[in-house]
Formats: structure tokens, sequence, C-alpha cells
């Protein structure tokens, strides 16, 4: 059975852009993802899968990473400047975004 992607309705009206093939992102340069939303989903040790959405908010080009902030909107929680931001190197986006656990919108 496959997955089926489903964007929540929210999130579809405030990114009605064309959503990018995994392969046309792994064409994309770096600095195309800035300011790009996204849907990250990974494991935090608990066996469980769990989906944040993010937005990268700069891209650091002699470190190759991203900054990214994530929140969990399926718990309430709501894009802010105050939340604390994580690295993904560029290698890592690429990977993720090839095994299937990193989304643009």
């Amino acid at each position: 059975m496959s997955k089926l992607n489903v964007i929540p309705h929210h999130l579809y009206h405030h990114h009605q852009q064309r959503q990018v093939s995994p392969h046309e992102l792994l064409e994309k340069p770096p600095c195309w993802f800035k300011n790009k939303y996204l849907l990250h989903t990974w494991d935090e040790g608990s066996n469980k899968l769990t989906t944040y959405n993010g937005k990268i908010v700069h891209y650091l080009a002699r470190r190759k990473t991203f900054r990214v902030i994530y929140w969990n909107e399926s718990e309430g929680q709501k894009e802010t400047t105050k939340l604390e931001r994580y690295d993904l190197t560029y290698k890592e986006l690429k990977q993720d975004i090839n095994e299937g656990t990193l989304k643009i919108m």
C-alpha cells in the first residue's frame, strides 16, 4: 500500500505553490531552500515517528548548513521567531528528501 501525503488544510492555503518532486529538489542549489516551509519526520528515540512543521530560516554557506526552526502543530504549537534553531547539513537535507522523511512545501 502506498503512502498518501496529506497536507493539512491550513497549510494548503498558506502554501498554494506546486509541490516540487523529490528529484527536482535534489537538483536545487542550497540558496533555493531559504525561507521554505517543510514537514520533517523523525524518531526521537521512542520508536514513534513524529512529523514536525518547520521553516528554513538561513543557509550558512561556509558550513553548508541550514538553520531550521521546528514546531508541532498537532500539539498546538505555532511558528514564532522565539523557537530554538537547529542546524541541518545540506547532505542531511538531501538524504532526508531522498528517503521521503522531509517534504518541502
